[in-house]
């Protein structure tokens, strides 16, 4: 019965910054949201992100097109792209970025990539040139030439792509273990506003920010407790994304959800959390967000403090919160 308490008790401590004059944590019941797309077809929604307007939600059970675009505005999808597959242009292990208008995709598992831009109802597709690695688990974009690959496997995890050279930085969440790639895996998201990399484990809890600048990476801040061990009883965020100003994990507030739920199935997505965890870039919990639904997947508008996720309703459907705090 003891693990039930250890989120619980690391929020009372985070939110007892505010008695030393530091920052007030806000828990907001029943945060509001609007709809933007009221039913996604598909047995289970794989990564999202926002850019330009438009929501991209991957569909990883897909046998036709990967990737959907929702138009925002519009409330409607309007364009869909990519397909799994041998063939030259069709992926295996597609990984996700993006940079300004554009969207990518690039094969982790063959030499292939191609970067999209939506106009209209239209796609176009162009070769990219970024040679991915087996081992990374994500990319992130910091221009159309550089990026970001994340190999929790790695002593030094960020591996800076630029120009064909490859430099490594950062740390692991924990020291000398040598199956980090199963024991870090987790998420990690850029905000080219800020020029600040965000990482979090999936296994314990561990948040951790990184400046970018001059295809360098420096760790700048992390949050640690008690519970980032190996052992650890408390789980990580399932989800994160960034926005103007705040860091968004999705996790399980105790006490307003209560102890998780039994599955009743692989992938049961009515046990996903009903709450939000907003920090800020200093890492200090800012407010706690719940929601009347479940919080399956998150993307954040790095121009805004608005935050597009989707929903296990009766349908997976793609909502809308503003963070105003």
């Amino acid at each position: 019965m003891k693990k039930k308490f250890l989120p619980l008790v690391l929020a009372a401590l985070l939110c007892s910054c505010a008695q030393d004059g530091k920052v007030e944590v806000k828990r907001i019941a029943d945060a509001s949201y609007t709809v933007v797309m009221d039913s996604l077809l598909t047995s289970f929604p794989g990564g999202i992100a926002y850019l330009d307007g438009k929501v991209f939600w991957q569909d990883p059970f897909s046998t036709e097109e990967i990737m959907h675009v929702v138009d925002v505005e519009r409330r409607e999808e309007v364009a869909a792209f990519g397909k799994f597959g041998d063939a030259g242009d069709e992926f295996v292990m597609p990984k996700m970025s993006w940079y300004k208008d554009k969207f990518y995709l690039n094969d982790t598992e063959k030499n292939v990539g191609f970067s999209y831009e939506v106009k209209g109802d239209s796609v176009y597709r162009d070769p990219d040139q970024v040679a991915m690695e087996s081992m990374a688990t994500s990319f992130l974009r910091v221009n159309e030439q550089e990026g970001i690959l994340f190999k929790p496997g790695d002593a030094a995890p960020f591996v800076y792509l630029s120009q064909g050279e490859a430099q490594p930085y950062g740390k692991q969440p924990i020291e000398g273990v040598a199956d980090g790639f199963n024991y870090f895996q987790g998420i990690v998201d850029y905000n080219p506003s800020t020029k600040k990399l965000v990482y979090s484990t999936f296994l314990f809890p561990y948040l951790a920010v990184y400046g970018v600048a001059d295809g360098k990476l420096e760790l700048l801040k992390e949050l640690v407790t008690e519970q980032t061990k190996l052992d650890a009883e408390a789980e990580g965020a399932r989800e994160m994304c960034t926005t103007k100003d705040y860091i968004v994990l999705v996790q399980r507030d105790l006490e307003t959800e209560g102890e998780k739920p039994k599955p009743r199935f692989i992938r049961d997505p009515a046990v996903a959390p009903h709450s939000m965890f907003v920090y800020d870039y200093d890492l200090n919990l800012r407010a706690i967000l719940h929601f009347d639904l479940p919080v399956v997947r998150v993307a954040g508008d790095v121009q805004s403090n608005d935050v597009y996720w989707v929903a296990a309703d009766e349908e997976f459907r793609v909502l809308k919160t503003t963070i105003a705090l």
